[in-house]
């Protein structure tokens, strides 16, 4: 079974989606994140989670995480034998491997198209590749306050994420990148493969999928998650 935080987007998640997923055996569910806090600039800490919890200095990819676990564990509930593998595309590819690093319970994941503070590489980045300055900059409710700050910044370009995703094996974790969505590094999308390859005694468990194209999830992207989760079973 396979869930998506990405509800607010009908273009990727829809009936298609789910057709798509269901060919290859594989239960799609998903939900709106938005439901738990807004995505937009001008709203700062702004939604249903904040309004309960106004202390919270949690950006919103943090927010959709939590939320991502909490709907696993509703899915666990109705069906307690199925593996649950989360799924999502750039912001919400984002929220899905936040999730699964944090929630030990998550049985797999796919990112789509993550881009920098997913999957890609903050150090290695191709020509037209999102920063993590621009990142901080263009949308700063994604993220805690202190990452505004440039030393901030430069100690997570250091480390690189690759410990935080490293935390995820050896549980199966497919990389979904479109070879032509410069914005979302596709050069550093490799070079993270390449250092966490040795994380995964079992090298199918980790693998990368580039398709020619751009940005968008297409049909292909949720035919090689199904096909992903299908071998799991």
């Amino acid at each position: 079974m396979l869930l998506s935080p990405d509800g607010c987007w009908p273009h990727i998640v829809n009936i298609h989606a789910a057709q798509t997923c269901l060919a290859q055996g594989v239960a799609l569910a998903w939900f709106d994140r938005l439901s738990f806090a807004h995505d937009a600039p001008s709203a700062q800490r702004q939604g249903a989670f904040y309004e309960q919890f106004p202390q919270a200095t949690s950006g919103c990819l943090s927010v959709w995480a939590w939320s991502l676990s909490l709907n696993a564990q509703v899915l666990r509930e109705i069906s307690p034998q199925a593996k649950i593998g989360v799924i999502g595309h750039s912001r919400g590819g984002k929220v899905a491997l936040l999730c699964t690093a944090l929630d030990s319970s998550i049985d797999a994941v796919v990112a789509n198209n993550s881009g920098t503070g997913g999957i890609a590489s903050l150090e290695v980045r191709s020509v037209g590749a999102e920063s993590l300055h621009e990142l901080a900059h263009t949308f700063p409710h994604w993220l805690s306050k202190q990452t505004g700050d440039p030393v901030v910044q430069q100690r997570l370009q250091e480390i690189d994420c690759m410990p935080l995703w490293a935390t995820i094996a050896p549980r199966p974790l497919l990389i979904l990148q479109a070879q032509q969505d410069a914005w979302a590094n596709p050069m550093g999308t490799r070079h993270a493969y390449s250092l966490l390859k040795p994380y995964w005694p079992d090298h199918g468990a980790l693998r990368l999928v580039e398709r020619e194209g751009g940005h968008a999830m297409q049909s292909e992207d949720w035919h090689q998650a199904a096909l992903f989760m299908r071998q799991l079973a």
